[in-house]
């Protein structure tokens, strides 16, 4: 998409593939074509923020849902007996032997 000169006039086209041509649409020209350039631009970074928008909302699902895994995991090896210290890693508790050190 974009503005081309022809001559002395702006002219807008559209352009798509298809197959493995590019078809060009003449859409207008003059200052029709400078305002329907601007509305596709205004378009396109419309869907552009909405794909944004989206994309950080399955991010922010995807996080929760880490989260979640993450708590259930370190729940699970906490009840195994393991623990951590200062985020390092998981290590088996010490337990008291009853009856060691006797003679």
């Amino acid at each position: 998409m974009g503005l081309e000169r022809r001559g002395t006039t702006i002219a807008y086209y559209q352009k798509r593939r298809v197959g493995k041509r590019v078809v060009s649409k003449y859409i207008s020209s003059g200052r029709l074509a400078e305002l329907a350039h601007e509305y596709d631009l205004a378009e396109r970074l419309k869907r552009k923020l909405d794909k944004s928008t989206t994309e950080s909302d399955d991010l922010a699902d995807l996080t929760a849902y880490c989260d979640q895994v993450e708590r259930a995991i370190v729940g699970a090896i906490a009840e195994s007996g393991y623990h951590r210290q200062n985020r390092g890693p998981w290590r088996k508790q010490r337990t008291l032997e009853v009856g060691r050190g006797e003679a």
